[in-house]
């Protein structure tokens, strides 16, 4: 990629809004499941990646999951977006989190509730 593009993306990235959300993150393989909160959709995979290729991730599964079956085995998906008219704050993407996992939970799926 040449510099111009290159610039251009990232002046492109930076002038998007970030999406507050919740997330999972499913291992393909293993069918373990993360669910995160974030202020930024778009850059928490990353976050994510960059903890396990460092091996310094706060999961024990989702690392050993990592080292056992490689970045391709997982997916990120956007479960639950913040409404546009509603203030995003870290209360209300903990009580949305909370929420999301107790719903997986009543299906009979096990995520990882972790820190963020």
């Amino acid at each position: 990629m040449d510099k111009l593009k290159r610039k251009e993306l990232v002046m492109q990235a930076m002038q998007d809004k970030p999406t507050p959300c919740i997330y999972l993150i499913r291992n393909l393989i293993s069918q373990n499941l993360y669910i995160g909160s974030t202020m930024n959709f778009e850059k928490v995979f990353n976050k994510h990646a960059a903890m396990l290729k460092f091996h310094s991730h706060y999961s024990s599964s989702m690392q050993k999951d990592w080292d056992t079956h490689g970045e391709n085995s997982f997916t990120i998906e956007m479960i639950k977006k913040i409404p546009e008219n509603r203030d995003a704050d870290f209360s209300l993407l903990t009580k949305l989190q909370n929420e999301a996992i107790s719903e997986y939970k009543s299906k009979g799926l096990s995520p990882e509730k972790l820190l963020q």
